[in-house]
């Protein structure tokens, strides 16, 4: 099963829900896969950088951070929002050593919630 199909699956079973939490699930989905193929792919292990070594198990402690959130702690998609762009730079910037690094990450992770939020990060 892919992303796509259980994100479809996931929008079937929350019928109740309206359109904006399927909007709000497609959105998480998509930009944390997206996160995780380019910090995969552009911070690559090297001698001095050993542990920059990411996995799937990264992309999951960004969706188990975001699902320990309760109701009442999340006003909007704006909190949402914001909480998705903690969540990727707790799991892969905590990890960067080098000061570059830990900017083109945080770049990264900006544009991706411009692109996939549509606000600002503050």
């Amino acid at each position: 099963m892919t992303f796509d199909q259980l994100s479809a699956a996931t929008c079937t079973l929350l019928t109740s829900s309206s359109d904006l939490a399927c909007n709000v699930l497609q959105a998480t989905i998509d930009c944390s896969i997206e996160i995780y193929e380019k910090i995969s792919s552009e911070m690559l292990p090297t001698p001095a950088k050993s542990h920059y070594t990411f996995n799937l198990r990264d992309l999951s402690k960004v969706f188990q951070g975001i699902l320990s959130l309760r109701e009442q702690q999340c006003a909007d998609t704006v909190t949402y929002s914001r909480l998705w762009a903690h969540e990727c730079m707790r799991v892969f910037q905590d990890r960067l050593i080098d000061r570059e690094d830990k900017v083109h990450s945080r770049d990264g992770v900006e544009q991706l919630y411009l692109t996939c939020w549509a606000v600002t990060l503050a």
